[in-house]
């Protein structure tokens, strides 16, 4: 565990692991802990480094309204300098997947391959998050007794088990526990997602990019996938059946042992 400074704060991060470097980005009101111990599976192939994103977690570095997607690219950038890192696989989860791209094209000479997850992009002509997920978030601070209950119907596949629902709750609920609920972070984290709308600029990204769509994602339209493998033409796709948004948290995906995580290959 180990903090980067930042602009009135610091990002806390972790390292695990050791290999090809691989970054994990978490999405909306999502830090580290969030993985819920997967990076470790992970961390058996590859050096993996994961962080808590302004304003939640460990991390002290506020999020702001005004803050943009390349503020929270640079933060990535940060980790990577401080561990003298100079290239990296970013692996990204909705939100996570906007600041992978961003760090794609900021910083085309660090990024050695994307794998974008679930992600979406405005001007695409589909939502940004389904009217069911939708109403979840806004409802967060009002039905709290329900919120995780809900939040997990949402984030897992159509035909999750009682008992899988009520799983991740459980584990969300435990590890928000200790800190302090979000919602100011969510906001601004919403507001940036929001105004991130340049596809344009994905002309600018050379690296390899997959593309994971979650045939039974509740949360975000697939269409917003389709819309970004459609823009990044040298992109690859890859559909998931049976999975939801949090695609980690239903399928235990390792790399095969003679293929590389950076080349989409997963079992």
């Amino acid at each position: 565990m180990a903090f980067v400074s930042r602009e009135k704060g610091s990002i806390y991060y972790e390292v695990h692991g050791s290999g090809e470097p691989l970054v994990l980005i978490r999405g909306l009101g999502r830090w580290s802990e969030h993985w819920c111990g997967w990076h470790l599976e992970l961390a058996k192939h590859f050096k993996v480094i994961l962080f808590d994103g302004r304003g939640l977690g460990r991390s002290t570095a506020p999020i702001a309204f005004s803050h943009s997607m390349s503020d929270l690219a640079s933060d990535v950038k940060s980790i990577l300098d401080i561990e003298k890192i100079p290239r990296a696989t970013l692996f990204g989860v909705s939100l996570g997947g906007m600041i992978a791209l961003q760090f794609a094209i900021e910083f085309p000479d660090r990024a050695v391959a994307l794998h974008i997850v679930n992600s979406s992009i405005g001007r695409s002509g589909h939502l940004r998050m389904t009217p069911k997920a939708a109403s979840v978030i806004l409802s967060a601070p009002v039905r709290q007794d329900q919120f995780y209950k809900n939040l997990a119907k949402v984030l897992v596949s159509k035909d999750a088990s009682d008992a899988v629902i009520n799983k991740f709750a459980n584990s969300w609920e435990k590890i928000d526990r200790n800190y302090p609920k979000p919602y100011a972070t969510v906001g601004a984290q919403l507001a940036i997602a929001a105004r991130w709308r340049r596809w344009e600029d994905f002309s600018r990204i050379s690296c390899p990019v997959n593309i994971i769509l979650s045939e039974e994602d509740q949360f975000v339209p697939k269409g917003n996938s389709l819309f970004i493998h459609d823009k990044i033409k040298h992109s690859t796709l890859t559909r998931v059946p049976r999975a939801g948004h949090e695609i980690h948290m239903e399928i235990k995906w390792m790399p095969k042992e003679d293929s590389m995580f950076s080349r989409g290959n997963f079992v």
